[in-house]
């Protein structure tokens, strides 16, 4: 599975940012070996699967159903973070945003739903390992009308496949957006392979121990315009958090995109 392949090249380099370097560069540390032998693909099949099950995860959808929609979902990330270890401190993050616009297009509560692992010899430098847990189904278009900004085809819409139709916001109504807000989106590929990465190592990784603290983040309102990700970095920055490193994923293990494009050789780092 390509998904689990990327992701033990995720565990490698967080494991060595939190305090896991080995003396001999050349050489893999014995734990980091353990902790990627313990990766498993049936959980993160079974991952993908649940996400799935929830039918949409829109950060606009109905959060009261207990087995569709966002609601739904963000409470079972929250229950199996929970279950992985006594050592995770797993909690909501939750943020209320008003309404602004055609994606948010009304007053919403938001939530992050955030575990952390403190670290044992310098817990107040943090090491993010994140993803987004919504999606969004921005409807069918007219036939013959070309795909323009806002639209999400990649497997977070309607989650049918690669290429699979999307709208522009330009000429969608507030009613339009409304509507979308319960259509299927089962977002498997954008971002359910991301959310799978970041639980499934946050299982994994819990059962060892770090110099500094991981926390492991599942983001909502992505889709709407990363304002999860966004509220979470100004509540970070307010509290004067050490963040040394983030390690966001975002439609992994998807070698091809809808539109053809391939890039399954490259990992984008960004510093300052």
């Amino acid at each position: 599975m390509t998904l689990s392949r990327r992701l033990l090249a995720i565990g490698v380099s967080i494991a060595l940012s939190a305090g896991f370097a080995p003396a001999d560069e050349t050489a893999l540390h014995p734990k980091i070996q353990e902790m990627l032998g313990q990766v498993s693909e049936a959980r993160i099949k079974a991952i993908l699967e649940k996400l799935e099950s929830f039918g949409t995860r829109n950060t606009m959808s109905n959060a009261d159903d207990p087995v569709r929609g966002i609601g739904a979902a963000r409470n079972w990330i929250l229950k199996e973070l929970q279950s992985y270890s006594p050592k995770l401190q797993v909690k909501f993050e939750k943020f209320r945003v008003k309404k602004q616009g055609q994606r948010i297009f009304k007053d919403v509560d938001l939530y992050n739903v955030v575990a952390y692992l403190p670290g044992k010899k310098m817990p107040e430098t943090v090491v993010m390992v994140s993803g987004h847990y919504d999606s969004l189904n921005l409807g069918t278009r007219p036939a013959g009308a070309a795909a323009g900004p806002g639209t999400d085809a990649a497997g977070g819409g309607a989650g049918a496949g690669a290429g699979a139709p999307g709208n522009t916001t330009a000429n969608m109504t507030l009613a339009d957006f409304e509507k979308n807000a319960e259509l299927p989106a089962p977002g498997v590929c954008d971002d359910g392979s991301g959310t799978a990465a970041v639980m499934e190592l946050a299982r994994v990784m819990s059962q060892f121990e770090f110099d500094k603290t991981l926390a492991f983040v599942a983001f909502a309102g992505e889709e709407q315009g990363l304002v999860g990700s966004s509220l979470q970095a100004v509540k970070a920055k307010k509290e004067n958090q050490i963040i040394e490193a983030v390690f966001n994923n975002d439609i992994i293990g998807t070698d091809v995109s809808g539109n053809g494009r391939m890039s399954n050789t490259s990992v984008n780092v960004y510093s300052d």
